[in-house]
């Protein structure tokens, strides 16, 4: 199940290497580099939020296999299409990466550990994220150019149809949140604390992603050489691993505010 939701959130890790190099290709402007990124990023949040929900709880091998078909063939149209169509192909991309990433969130939740599995699966998405960046950048980019990663990632979205064959054919009831209304949880939305939660989480990636998309791009008018950005995304990816671990090793152990308090401060140093 870890599998098919890392194969939905694989973007926001080879997103700006890709889009980087598809700029300096000539068929992507700086402007539409921020566009194809913001534009694949949203419909992420809505293939999460509302095309998962969609398919129900209690058909997640259709959803699994559709979304991951869907999500293969996008990133094999990105190799034949060029500006403005081009961020209208990653912006249809983002849904069913979306939904793969809700399959895998149903998981979580629903576990007894919620706070160890979300610890675990940032930890394998971004192995996974590092594993990918690191190969795309020795072997494939300059080979093949950023359409050899499209490729690449065509195939992994495949790997995600074949892992929907292996997922449950439904979910359990989602328990209960403590702090809840009466029926809050009945249309599965957050409680007001939830509300918040995801807020401070949105901001704090919101700012990072907006930086990290034009990363390649940035690297190249600073002058520095052709590999650096995608030594510069490894680096960045293992340090993610490195936090993801943590997460999961301190999970109970660590009050979620000294956490987040640390995890900011960090960032803005």
């Amino acid at each position: 199940m870890l599998w098919i939701g890392v194969v939905g959130v694989l973007f926001p890790g080879v997103g700006p290497l890709l889009l980087g190099g598809l700029e300096a290709a000539g068929r992507l402007s700086a402007m539409e580099i921020g566009l194809a990124g913001m534009a694949e990023l949203a419909a992420m949040g809505v293939g999460a939020a509302l095309l998962g929900p969609a398919f129900g709880a209690r058909r997640l091998r259709p959803a699994a296999i559709a979304c991951g078909c869907f999500l293969a063939a996008l990133n094999l149209a990105s190799t034949q299409v060029d500006g403005g169509l081009l961020v209208l192909v990653r912006a249809l991309a983002g849904l069913p990466a979306g939904a793969l990433i809700w399959v895998v969130t149903g998981m979580i939740v629903r576990s007894p550990r919620p706070d160890r599995w979300s610890g675990i699966y940032l930890t394998v998405q971004t192995l996974i994220q590092l594993a990918v960046v690191a190969t795309l950048s020795a072997l494939v980019i300059d080979r093949f150019g950023p359409d050899g990663g499209f490729v690449v990632l065509t195939g992994l979205a495949a790997s995600a149809v074949a892992a929907g064959f292996l997922a449950p054919r439904a979910w359990t009831a989602l328990p209960q949140a403590d702090d809840a209304p009466p029926n809050a949880l009945k249309g599965g939305l957050p409680s007001p604390r939830g509300w918040v939660a995801l807020l401070a989480v949105f901001c704090f990636q919101a700012f990072i992603l907006a930086l990290w998309i034009y990363a390649e791009p940035l690297s190249r008018q600073a002058g520095h050489a052709p590999k650096v950005a995608g030594l510069a995304f490894s680096i960045s990816l293992a340090a993610q691993v490195a936090g993801g671990s943590a997460a999961t090793a301190l999970a109970g152990r660590v009050s979620w505010f000294v956490s987040l308090a640390v995890g900011v401060i960090a960032a803005a140093a």
